[in-house]
């Protein structure tokens, strides 16, 4: 064992580390253990388990309160007893910078200890959130509205009372996984009072987007540092583009853009229009989704060729092999990720032609998810002409007789 320059400059010798091994029964290790190893190991362990750790000597304990611990928490609502990890909010609120609230939002309990955890976070004195993200799982309740998360919410993201301050801004809100109706009112008290907001995604699965274009209009106007933002191509029309690239705002650097139902009731944006944003964003990549509600006639009306594309989600379970050859042709110098839904059922040659085209052309692949059945021919060439989705697995291409045993989660691509 050498002796360590920081050792010497507490005065200890090797010899000194070597004896507190040695006459202490292995219990000298642990009181050598920095406390910023004992919050990276703190970090692995889920609350219950922390609390018991913080029970085994003081300075575990004093690892458990520290606030590096306690800078990121995801709090886990999937059982009525869950409610114990609101005492987190209570204890470390001041702390917490990054929050991930996870439920099961069938059970009126875990709704209920949810909204509070974002109640009583909105009642600290001192407010350090930089990022929140809120995920439900499993399906809505009938007929739920989830109005109680939209006003938890608003309280939230309105202006602080006298005595709580906002050390450091809100920067990265993620609502995709909050299946609940949006409205105005909660972007516009969000853009109102949260100006330096850098990362947005709204793309939930309500059957209806009802915020207003006008109301994203306005956010986009005040978050002028946005550099991610996805939403819903409803709200986005070429006013909300054109607002993008205006002077004196950090340039966006992703924009995704979900085409469902509303599509046919949407003035699509002109070429012209993504023009004038690719030339003032050079480096700007853009998500198109279309989903199984996207009428399919709007989707090669929305696929112009100046949008710099970069993924491609064609959720629509439908054999849309002409738009892959367009997108083949359009998007050959920027595409480097594609998932495609088609129904399964039955084989589609042309599915597989139109493959082949976007293989041969899109150079820059190197993710490709088909639910599709294909010949063994077709995904063999694909694979031999983008061998890094091989080595790092990022694909799905299946024949049919390895259909039956394909889970499609969307989600996780």
């Amino acid at each position: 064992m050498h002796t360590s320059k920081e050792q010497k400059l507490r005065g200890e010798s090797t010899a000194d580390i070597e004896s507190l091994y040695e006459n202490t029964d292995g219990q000298g290790q642990w009181l050598l253990l920095p406390e910023h190893v004992l919050i990276c190991a703190f970090t692995y362990l889920g609350y219950s388990d922390r609390a018991c750790a913080a029970r085994v000597c003081k300075a575990w304990n004093e690892a458990f309160n520290s606030q590096y611990l306690w800078c990121r928490f995801t709090f886990y609502f999937h059982a009525p007893q869950h409610e114990k990890f609101i005492n987190c909010v209570e204890y470390h609120g001041c702390h917490l910078k990054h929050i991930v609230i996870d439920l099961d939002q069938a059970v009126a309990e875990n709704r209920t200890n949810a909204c509070n955890v974002i109640s009583k976070y909105a009642a600290q004195t001192e407010r350090r959130l930089q990022s929140l993200v809120i995920r439900f799982r499993g399906e809505n309740p009938c007929f739920y509205f989830g109005k109680e998360f939209i006003s938890a919410l608003v309280v939230l993201f309105s202006p602080p009372l006298e005595h709580i301050s906002i050390i450091q801004p809100l920067q990265h809100l993620d609502l995709r996984g909050l299946t609940v109706a949006y409205d105005d009112t909660l972007f516009d008290t969000l853009s109102e009072n949260h100006t330096q907001l850098k990362y947005l995604d709204i793309q939930n699965e309500v059957l209806v987007c009802r915020v207003s274009p006008s109301c994203l209009l306005r956010l986009v106007q005040r978050c002028r540092n946005l550099q991610d933002l996805r939403i819903f191509k409803f709200s986005a029309g070429e006013d909300v583009l054109l607002a993008l690239i205006e002077d004196k705002r950090h340039p966006l650097q992703h924009l995704s853009l979900a085409c469902r139902r509303e599509e046919k009731y949407v003035v699509n944006i002109e070429s012209e229009t993504w023009a004038a944003v690719v030339s003032k964003l050079p480096d700007l990549r853009v998500t198109l989704r279309f989903d199984h509600t996207c009428p399919l006639f709007k989707i090669q009306s929305v696929m112009k060729q100046e949008v710099p594309l970069s993924v491609l989600r064609m959720e629509t379970f439908t054999y849309n092999y002409q738009e892959i050859r367009l997108a083949a042709s359009y998007y050959s110098k920027t595409l480097e990720k594609v998932i495609i839904c088609t129904p399964m059922s039955r084989r589609c040659r042309e599915m597989d032609g139109a493959l082949l085209e976007l293989s041969k052309f899109c150079k820059r692949l190197s993710v490709l998810h088909v639910f599709a059945s294909l010949d063994q021919e077709t995904i063999d060439t694909i694979l031999s002409e983008h061998p890094s989705m091989q080595e790092t697995g990022s694909y799905t291409l299946k024949t049919p007789g390895e259909l039956a045993d394909l889970d499609i989660l969307l989600d996780d691509l």
